[in-house]
């Protein structure tokens, strides 16, 4: 993101160093941990598991609670940048708070660093987006220098950089802090009717699925924090585990552009589940040069063209697309470019069924009607540059208040 990478905490693999991780908390015998196609490191079935039988029960590993002097502070500085942030004060304060206190340096004990080196690196294990778009939001300037790092052309997190100059951190903390915030944005549960985050280690390791085969639900009292995955349906073993980022039962009334919509919106990645992508078909195409279509998250990557310059949708005419939608598509054939709404009016020959659960032929789907994304009922925002982190839980019907 412009600044150094940060070095991985494990030597050899991530997936050796994240099994390792796990020792203490997953049975080997009920999950087992495997590179996923496409969607990375997941948990796949070490048995079979019955329907609504627990397949994972943990204390959260970390608790960021966002109030005090110094979270205030952190949300005055965030407030005050004229270019804004690209995430939430409270994520970049979480970030501040699982430094050593070594990175933290004189300010360990206000910000309240007490995470040991240990503990810090299994944090880094977990999923961030390794790149950020530099339209998006708070992201990177032409030109600037802050806390002695020249921007020139790269992308960096001007919120970062301005915490680490002015609590005076060595320049190797930026992009620690960096990838610490986007792990607890990508990550981090919101505890309902609360200013608190809450980081599962475990769980956060099910990879998505608009049908998926188990759910989150949260306990929690004054004094803890629990989760539990149950399956949903009987679980074969061999079967990928999979969970709903997205409220699962608003997902079965919601068409696949939609759905998709509010995944690349919340997590930068496009969805290509079995309710998504039904068909053994081959993926979107350009309707006028039948080339394979690549999509284009808007809030991770730059887009196909010059710095600057937006996509305009060669459908409906919609300029700069990356403002209004959190995908899009382009042609790397003839220079095409197409929004999801027209791609499911036949910019391509998409595969969405009309909801989870539902079939429908591969003739239909190729016709596909424009969708209404319905925000109201989302946990997602849709529009904006900033994703806002959704609740992976019903409030009415999974938490579960053990208090």
């Amino acid at each position: 993101c412009g600044m150094a990478a940060i070095r991985p905490p494990w030597q050899g693999s991530r997936l050796a160093f994240v099994e390792d991780c796990l020792v203490d908390r997953v049975l080997k015998s009920d999950l087992v941990v495997e590179d996923c196609p496409v969607k990375g490191l997941g948990y796949v079935a070490g048995r079979d598991f019955e329907e609504d039988e627990v397949i994972l029960d943990c204390l959260a590993d970390r608790v960021s609670t966002a109030s005090g002097p110094m979270y205030d502070k952190v949300v005055k500085m965030c407030g005050e940048l004229e270019c804004g942030s690209y995430l939430g004060a409270m994520f970049y304060w979480a970030g501040l708070t699982t430094l050593t206190r070594e990175q933290a340096g004189d300010w360990a004990d206000e910000l309240g660093c007490s995470i040991t080196a240990e503990e810090q690196a299994m944090l880094l294990s977990l999923h961030a987006p390794s790149s950020l778009s530099s339209r998006a939001t708070g992201i990177s300037v032409p030109e600037l220098e802050i806390a002695g790092m020249k921007v020139k052309g790269g992308v960096v997190d001007l919120t970062v950089a301005f915490l680490v100059d002015h609590f005076g951190f060595t320049r190797d903390v930026a992009p620690v802090l960096q990838t610490l915030a986007l792990i607890w944005k990508y990550n981090a549960f919101e505890l309902l009717n609360d200013t608190r985050l809450a980081l599962f280690i475990a769980p956060s390791m099910c990879n998505h699925s608009c049908d998926p085969e188990a759910a989150y639900y949260l306990e929690y009292g004054e004094d803890f924090t629990r989760m539990v995955v149950r399956a949903l349906r009987p679980v074969i073993a061999g079967t990928e585990v999979t969970v709903s980022y997205i409220d699962r039962h608003q997902a079965k009334e919601d068409t696949a552009t939609t759905r998709r919509k509010a995944i690349a919106a919340g997590w930068l990645f496009l969805c290509h589940c079995e309710a998504c992508c039904p068909y053994e078909t081959t993926p979107e195409e350009c309707k006028k040069c039948s080339t394979l279509l690549k999509p284009w998250i808007s809030d991770l990557e730059s887009g196909p063209y010059d710095k600057g310059e937006g996509a305009t949708c060669d459908g409906c005419g919609q300029e700069d697309m990356a403002v209004f939608h959190s995908y899009f598509f382009h042609c790397e054939s003839c220079e095409m470019d197409w929004c999801p709404d027209c791609c499911n009016r036949g910019g391509c020959r998409a595969r969405s069924p009309t909801s989870v659960g539902e079939s429908a032929s591969p003739e239909e789907a190729s016709l596909g009607e424009a969708d209404v994304v319905v925000v109201e009922a989302l946990d997602v925002e849709l529009t904006g540059t900033e994703p806002v982190v959704a609740p992976c839980w019903d409030a009415d019907e999974d938490v579960r208040d053990a208090g």
